[in-house]
């Protein structure tokens, strides 16, 4: 078939398929207007839409600046550069810490195994606390993150012509610049500072810690030295490491903090149990056997006077460590809510259906996390998920309805951010929480989906949760935060009338729900030190009424008609569904979780700070920045020096096997032009060279067509020298020989479909040259000079369309459970022997 048709060919199935699905998430964004504020120490990037976001964090980062820097005696050498992303429902926070950069997703997070705090203050003070305390304890400075040793040995049977053959040794051993363990790491960041009141020891943490100590399953101090774990083991070990970092700091005070990673940072220190020992004279080890006996010891006491008083529901949903949501049908025979059963990630959940008198249980709808709403008439519940990824890889949450009857699925909205959806009590529409540019709302669509207007209108990063209907439709009440803990508040169903009815500022209050006549509400709260159920009259001035006393924490509490309460109750495993008939107000007086000084008084801090300004902070006032066009910025060039042994080459000898290398990495901020480049060359100057490029910007006409593709070009370069004998009539001559492969290519990719495929053409020009060394004829004493022989152009052009669909599982990379496959066309157009140098 002749080239130029199979290229149309390949460029025709790019520009069918590209529309489809486009890039995944990623820092580039080339779809969205960037633009660039610059304050004393910091770059803040963001796109168009998340403005709020970015002038908050400008103001944020040059807070705390001064106190984290301090602390650890240390200061970027550039600014640190933070990338503000508000293009999927998604919260989370990234450091760079080798490449001064900090990415930050917008939406609040709201995680169930963590209380409310200021989003933006917390995630900006942990993510720039990683780069400070990071680099301190780096060996070898951040633009050298490892020095890396190989040995590469190969099959003695092979051809002096085949540059590599078969390999029958590998090794590479890479001596880190960072041995920062995962639980110090976090921990610090966690920690900031003591006096820095961005996080604390919250009721959750102290919930999760206390079950495990309480089960005597705590991690173990191996278990807290690594991720890879499922949602709950993953946050355990950050919850482990702020209160062991917190455990150091009260008791042998905040400096040793930085002096552990200083030491981290001497060239033959490898393990944090030395660095330790050196600085606290006590072995890692020792000092987890004290801080876990003085665990054991506190909670023991701290937990007497609830077990004296327990008073629980039954577990009805014992599977997963993730069941919530509960919610009775509206004739209370049904009782649904959401578990991830026996998946290993939160995002793995699905709602189940449990009948309440048999214990049955159905499977009605994977994929969600979200609260969920009954139709009146109980044939329909409405929930939010994650609608498939846009054509631009970004993730938003969408409003469904699962039909009973017709046993379907509906998606009812497009591109709203819709989330933690509730049913109005008339079946006409349905409220839920919506968040943008870093603030979440009220809104309100259709019971069809339609006809979305807002209930609120926040603009200064306030947080809205769960909204519940009063049962005769007029108003809705929800959780609410303005700035640190969370309330019970209370809107009118036309919008107005915004009203605080919960709240306190010790403590947390949250997941309201009203009781099926209106008269009350119950909520769950942590006001004596552990997250109970409690009962709220809406008329009179009474104390509220305590429902539970539970060990663990209760919340989201659901009541039938009957008072029969249901609600999701921590415990050493997880999250379970327990259920409490006919819940009655407690008497509890003296009976409450004893506070520990350990944990809830402040620990000193070293330093001249405003600790009182820095926390009293208003962030709903920022300074006003320049916000020129973002300019493309690059970082600094990172190496990756190699020492390598190499027997590829038969003939070498000695130090002749030495092959040492380097290899450089550099991108600019966005990560929309990104290069990688290696060399390695020994005595002989046999070398091995590889560069590739990768662009992922704007590409003429495809741009224009709404089209991203990624551009990829490569270029490799072999060289092997050896020799060999040619023979004469009368003799035969040693000549060196050298061979010399240089190879091409060039590629494009789009997403197709969905994110799981992906459509790649590309271009490749191998070009592998002999070269014949300069030797006397032996015949008749003439020199013969030096010769090259290009003896093989290879031209490949191919398409290739994969498809990975793998379940996320704690083993996926040894035990992959899903689907992969790959479709691939190569037309190959090679000349061998162009210049007939060769018989064959």
């Amino acid at each position: 078939m002749n080239t130029r048709i199979i290229a149309t060919i390949c460029f025709a199935l790019l520009f069918i398929a590209a529309p489809l699905r486009a890039q995944p998430d990623n820092y580039s964004a080339p779809e969205k207007e960037w633009y660039t504020i610059t304050t004393k120490n910091f770059f803040v990037h963001y796109h168009e839409g998340a403005e709020r976001t970015a002038k908050v964090v400008a103001k944020i980062a040059e807070d705390v600046y001064g106190p984290i820097t301090s602390l650890y005696n240390h200061e970027p050498d550039t600014r640190v550069s933070f990338i503000i992303k508000d293009i999927s429902d998604y919260a989370n926070g990234a450091a760079y810490f080798y490449n001064n950069k900090i990415e930050i997703w917008s939406s609040p997070l709201d995680f169930e195994l963590r209380g409310t705090h200021n989003w933006l203050r917390n995630v900006i003070t942990h993510e720039y606390t990683h780069i400070i305390q990071i680099q301190a304890a780096m060996k070898f400075g951040r633009r050298v993150p490892a020095i890396t040793f190989q040995w590469f040995g190969y099959e003695k049977e092979r051809r002096k012509d085949v540059l590599y053959g078969f390999p029958n040794l590998l090794v590479s051993y890479p001596f880190p610049g960072v041995v920062v363990p995962p639980w110090l790491a976090e921990g610090t960041a966690q920690f900031q500072r003591g006096l820095l009141g961005y996080e604390h020891w919250d009721a959750h943490r102290d919930m999760i810690l206390r079950s495990y100590v309480l089960a005597d399953s705590m991690l173990s101090w191996g278990e807290m030295s690594a991720f890879g774990k499922s949602s709950l083991g993953n946050e355990s070990v950050y919850n482990a490491g702020y209160n062991l970092t917190r455990y150091i700091a009260q008791k042998y005070g905040e400096d040793k903090l930085p002096a552990i990673t200083r030491e981290l940072s001497r060239p033959f220190i490898f393990t944090v149990d030395a660095a330790i020992e050196n600085v606290l004279d006590i072995s890692g080890r020792e000092l987890y056997a004290a801080w876990a006996a003085h665990l054991k010891e506190e909670y023991t006491k701290r937990i007497a006077p609830v077990l004296a008083r327990r008073v629980e529901g039954d577990l009805i949903g014992e599977v997963g460590f993730g069941n919530f949501h509960p919610e009775y049908s509206p004739d209370g025979k049904r009782l649904a809510y959401v578990s991830n059963k026996t998946s290993d990630y939160f995002g793995q959940s699905a709602i189940y259906i449990r009948d309440i008198m048999s214990g049955e249980e159905k499977m009605i709808a994977p994929g969600v996390q979200s609260t969920l709403g009954w139709a009146p008439d109980g044939t329909r519940i409405v929930y939010s998920k994650y609608n498939d990824p846009s054509v631009y890889g970004h993730l938003y949450y969408d409003l469904y309805v699962y039909d009973f009857t017709a046993e379907k699925e509906t998606r009812l909205t497009k591109g709203l951010r819709a989330y933690n959806p509730a049913w109005s009590p008339d079946g006409t529409r349905i409220a839920f929480a919506f968040a943008t540019d870093g603030t979440v709302n009220l809104g309100m669509v259709a019971a069809d989906g339609s006809s979305f207007r807002p209930l609120t209108e926040f603009t200064k990063g306030e947080q809205v949760f769960t909204p519940k209907w009063m049962p005769d439709g007029s108003a809705l009440v929800f959780g609410y935060s303005g700035r640190t803990k969370r309330q019970v508040a209370r809107i009118s169903a036309d919008g107005t009338g915004f009203d605080v009815l919960i709240a306190h500022l010790l403590y947390d209050c949250r997941d309201p729900r009203p009781t099926s006549d209106g008269k009350a509400l119950l909520y769950a709260s942590d006001r004596h030190g552990i997250f109970n159920i409690y009962r709220h009259e809406l008329e009179g001035n009474n104390a509220d009424a305590q429902l539970t006393n539970v060990v663990g924490g209760a919340f989201m509490p659901a009541v039938d008609a009957d008072g029969h309460l249901a609600y999701a109750a921590y415990t050493a495993g997880g999250y379970k569904i327990a259920r409490l008939r006919d819940a009655q107000p407690l008497q509890l007086q003296g009976n409450d979780y004893q506070p520990s000084g350990m944990y809830s008084s402040p620990i000193a801090s070293t330093g001249e700070w405003d600790w009182d300004a820095l926390n009293s902070f208003d962030d709903g006032q920022t300074p006003e920045y320049k916000t020129p066009g973002y300019e493309r910025l690059f970082q600094s060039m990172m190496y990756f020096p190699t020492l390598r042994f190499d027997e590829f080459n038969p003939d070498n000898t000695g130090l002749e096997i030495l092959k040492p290398g380097v290899m450089l990495y550099g991108t600019d901020i966005l990560n929309r032009l990104e290069f990688l480049a290696s060399v390695s060359v020994n005595l002989n100057l046999e070398r091995d060279l590889y560069l590739n490029v990768t662009y992922r910007d704007r590409l003429p006409l495809f741009s224009s067509l709404g089209l991203y593709p990624d551009l990829s070009l490569e270029v490799y370069n072999v060289t092997r020298s050896t020799s060999t004998e040619i023979p004469f009539p009368l003799d035969t001559v040693g000549v060196d020989v050298d061979f010399n492969l240089l190879a091409f290519s060039a590629r494009l990719g789009h997403n197709i479909a969905n994110n799981h495929m992906r459509l790649e053409v590309g271009f490749t020009h191998n070009r592998y040259t002999s070269t014949l060394g300069q030797f006397q004829n032996p015949d008749n004493d003439a020199v013969v000079p030096a010769r090259d022989n290009l003896y093989l152009v290879g031209n490949d052009l191919s398409a290739l369309s994969r498809y990975r669909e793998i379940l996320p599982t704690r083993d996926r990379e040894i035990n992959p459970i899903g689907v992969r496959f790959s479709l691939q066309y190569n037309y190959e157009f090679n000349n061998y022997n162009p210049d007939g140098d060769y018989e064959i």
